[in-house]
């Protein structure tokens, strides 16, 4: 019987030491998994790049470096059809269409542009915030490819120029939806990196003038040039899209309830997008550089290589006219270069931004006057107007930019950005087809002289709208 009971007594001590060892076993089992979840949900730590722009979490520098590159591919996209389609529809070896059509003709190019931008602005937009960047990013660079490979293989304006300007400008609308710099930047380095960013466009725009002219130089005809431009971009852009974050799309932490909103209608997402903007002074300020004054800046970018062929006397041969167009082209690529290296470290300040866009919008229209003032392309008042005409629209991209990337809701960046260039668009489709009808039936400076109007209204609306909602 005692033998039975110290038994009894040894496994009960043996059951309690086995008890202890387990609960050890598992606190220490517990412990470790409590800090991988404590570690998992902490922050990533922010990265500046360059020294004075700091990045969203989870960013490298590569990241921003391609980010970078992407808005010069950007402008790459435009640059490079906007400086070969007028020259390419009057050459007598492909479109060889007259001169007292050539105004109605851009506005054709024109208008085709705006309805691929009215038709794919905002869904491009939505489809990039829904689906990611990267794959929004590809598709514009293929549908460039294309239409480059198309237009200078067509010999007729319909179908197959409409066609291949239609992919051209759908790969530049789809790799514009992407709102990449909203998604990197963090609230504080906003308007240096806007700044920064469309210093780089005029980098881009110079690139693509001077690439131009050494086709150009190496004889090379048009149609070599539409595939040499197409093959570049498609490689640059396939190239960089790789050092981008996959997917990448900084949000805002948000409560859950709000996660419902997530299966909304596109259609009710656009009502909202337009309440935002009506609440908001700045960004209504935004809708009127949009309509007001980039679509002068379009407008006189397009019709600047039209305008100058006309004024070169006869005999004079295709290619020196050419390269008389890509000179001045180059000097309003400059002049954007060294005009925004400054402007974005002053748009954090509200009250300066005001003045540097009344300035921008004045000195515009000013630049307007200087080009109709002779008749003779090579000029220096035809240059002057250029160079000052860069130096001041081009900045109202940088500061429409910066607005953007400041006041768009993060889970909505892609639908505003969808909206703002479809409000846009209704300026430049009004001016894109009073403007051939204009250049080919009233004065061929006639809708530079329109266009320097427009920059005044801006100016008074501007003003109103900033005084009335007292932005401080």
């Amino acid at each position: 019987m005692k033998s039975f009971e110290l038994l009894n007594v040894r496994l009960l001590e043996k059951n309690k030491k086995m008890s202890e060892a387990n609960s050890y076993e598992t606190i220490e089992l517990k412990t470790p998994c409590y800090t991988d979840i404590e570690e998992s949900t902490q922050e990533p730590e922010s990265v500046t790049a360059l020294g004075f722009v700091k990045l969203n979490p989870g960013l490298s520098k590569l990241n921003f470096y391609c980010c970078i590159i992407h808005y010069i591919t950007l402008v790459l996209s435009m640059s490079f059809p906007g400086a070969l389609q007028p020259l390419i529809v009057l050459s007598p070896e492909y479109y060889d269409v007259p001169q007292e059509h050539a105004g109605k003709m851009n506005s054709l190019v024109l208008i085709v542009q705006i309805i691929v931008k009215l038709g794919v602005a905002i869904p491009y937009g939505y489809l990039a915030d829904k689906f990611g960047r990267k794959i929004m990013i590809y598709y514009g660079a293929l549908s460039f490819l294309v239409g480059c490979l198309i237009i200078p293989t067509q010999k007729t304006i319909f179908p197959g120029f409409i066609i291949g300007q239609f992919l051209v400008a759908n790969g530049g609308c789809a790799i514009s939806s992407v709102p990449l710099s909203a998604d990197y930047i963090a609230d504080e380095s906003k308007g240096k990196a806007s700044a920064l960013i469309y210093m780089f466009y005029g980098v881009a725009g110079l690139g693509a003038n001077l690439i131009i002219k050494l086709l150009f130089n190496l004889e090379l005809s048009l149609g070599q040039c539409y595939v040499i431009t197409g093959i570049i971009l498609f490689c640059f852009v396939s190239l960089n899209t790789l050092g981008l974050k996959s997917n990448y799309q900084y949000q805002m932490k948000k409560p859950k309830q709000e996660n419902t909103q997530n299966h909304e209608s596109l259609t009710t997402k656009i009502k909202e997008g337009l309440e935002i903007f009506k609440a908001n002074g700045w960004l209504m300020i935004l809708l009127v550089i949009q309509i007001l004054g980039s679509s002068d800046f379009h407008i006189f970018w397009s019709l600047l290589s039209v305008y100058l062929k006309s004024l070169f006397p006869a005999g004079v041969d295709e290619q020196t006219q050419n390269l008389a167009v890509n000179n001045v082209q180059t000097l309003v690529a400059i002049a954007m270069i060294l005009a925004n290296i400054g402007y974005g470290f002053f748009l954090d300040k509200k009250r300066t931004l005001i003045k540097i866009l009344i300035f921008a919008l004045g000195v515009g229209c000013l630049s307007f006057l200087f080009i109709c003032a002779y008749k003779d392309p090579y000029h220096w008042t035809i240059k002057f107007g250029a160079t000052l005409l860069g130096g001041t629209l081009p900045c109202l991209f940088t500061i429409s930019g910066y607005i953007g990337i400041k006041y768009f809701p993060p889970d909505k960046r892609g639908l505003m950005g969808g909206i703002s260039n479809i409000m846009g668009s209704i300026g430049y489709f009004v001016l894109a087809v009073t403007s051939g009808v204009m250049y080919d039936s009233w004065r061929k400076d006639g809708p530079f002289l329109v266009c320097a109007g427009l920059l005044v209204v801006a100016i008074v609306l501007v003003l109103k709208i900033y005084k009335s909602m007292k932005l401080e």
